[in-house]
């Protein structure tokens, strides 16, 4: 069953072809995507937050961490507790994403300083959206019990978000050619 992408492509999930895919299309789905399944005090995008994981890492890795969340924007964000439920999600996920990478030129394998960015990226979102849990688990979410700030936590239109994100990719892109 097919369903239409921001740029007008009807793709098959289950049949995907490296055609199917395209950085207007991941950008514009993930700017559009609330983190938190829309549980914060303003639209904060998957979009956003793959700029922060990006900012994090190193040049050489950045791309990878820009592009960790692509998947969502065929898939749509869904908190980790609902995905361990769904295993026909991990499934399309993990199929996706071997297209995306062959696409866009990157590592199959997650590497280790994305996952670390990632996590590190939630903090601050947890430390911005949800004080509360922070506050209570502060040790075990940010073992120098700092709150996590980052510039681009912020209140961020999804345009903005959106460029931004495409702004970055061709940045890194050209920057590792």
């Amino acid at each position: 069953m097919d369903f239409f992408t921001y740029t007008g492509k009807a793709i098959d999930l289950e049949n995907l072809q490296p055609a199917d895919i395209c950085i207007e299309d991941i950008a514009a789905a993930l700017s559009r995507q609330c983190r938190f399944a829309g549980h914060t005090t303003w639209h904060y995008s998957v979009a956003q937050h793959s700029l922060i994981v990006a900012d994090l890492l190193p040049r050489a890795d950045a791309l990878q961490g820009l592009m960790h969340d692509a998947t969502e924007a065929y898939l749509v964000d869904l908190p980790t507790p609902v995905k361990k439920l769904l295993p026909r999600y991990t499934v399309l996920e993990a199929n996706l994403w071997r297209v995306i990478a062959d696409v866009f030129g990157l590592k199959q394998e997650m590497p280790i300083t994305v996952k670390h960015a990632d996590h590190y990226a939630l903090r601050y979102e947890i430390a911005q959206f949800f004080p509360q849990a922070f506050n209570q688990h502060a040790a075990t979410l940010m073992p120098d019990n700092r709150a996590g700030w980052h510039p681009l936590l912020r209140e961020m239109t999804p345009r903005e978000a959106e460029g931004r994100f495409i702004g970055a990719y061709y940045s890194l892109r050209n920057a590792n050619a």
